[in-house]
């Protein structure tokens, strides 16, 4: 029996506004599946975080942190972790 496919390939970026400097945000394609890498610099000493929907969430790392979302299979959301994530801050 095959896999079900749990992601989708059209959502619109704008589910995700990712805010410019000091934010990378990297499109790509895996399979069927669209993703971004979301890449943040430290900025403010050694360490970067990356907090989303409004600080429910972070993520942090020495000298930069990058987490990768992928869009959901109804093409609604961009997707972390199982979580879908509407707004990011790097720090």
């Amino acid at each position: 029996m095959p896999t079900p496919i749990t992601c989708g390939s059209s959502c619109a970026p704008s589910l995700l506004p990712v805010p410019s400097p000091p934010f990378l945000d990297i499109p790509s394609m895996s399979g069927p599946c669209a993703e971004r890498t979301l890449f943040c610099p430290a900025s403010l000493g050694p360490t970067a975080t990356i907090t989303y929907n409004g600080g429910t969430g972070s993520v942090s790392g020495v000298g930069s942190v990058t987490i990768m979302v992928t869009c959901n299979a109804a093409g609604t959301a961009w997707v972390y972790m199982g979580i879908a994530i509407t707004s990011v801050t790097c720090t």
